[in-house]
């Protein structure tokens, strides 16, 4: 039996990560930046772990947030965007 690969684009920031890493996802609002900032000063840059950060902004406001972690981060930093829509 051959195993199928999936083929991310070479550009895409997901041709970095092995097909087994363990992805943590963490949530804020825009009054949790102190508390990433603090987490990812912490975090070693081998962890073997891939993060993904939903933090709630308005929309018509630009983020610094991909900035801020990065100085504080010793791993790199992506962005994207996700659009949600919730019923409610």
């Amino acid at each position: 039996m051959t195993k199928k690969k999936s083929k991310a684009p070479t550009d895409s920031p997901w041709r970095l990560l092995s097909p087994r890493i363990p992805v943590v996802g963490i949530g804020a609002s825009a009054g949790g930046i102190k508390a990433l900032q603090k987490f990812f000063e912490q975090v070693p840059p081998n962890v073997g772990a891939a993060y993904v950060v939903i933090i709630h902004l308005d929309p018509e406001h630009r983020s610094e947030l991909p900035q801020i972690l990065a100085s504080r981060s010793r791993m790199p930093v992506s962005t994207g965007h996700v659009h949600l829509a919730i019923n409610g």
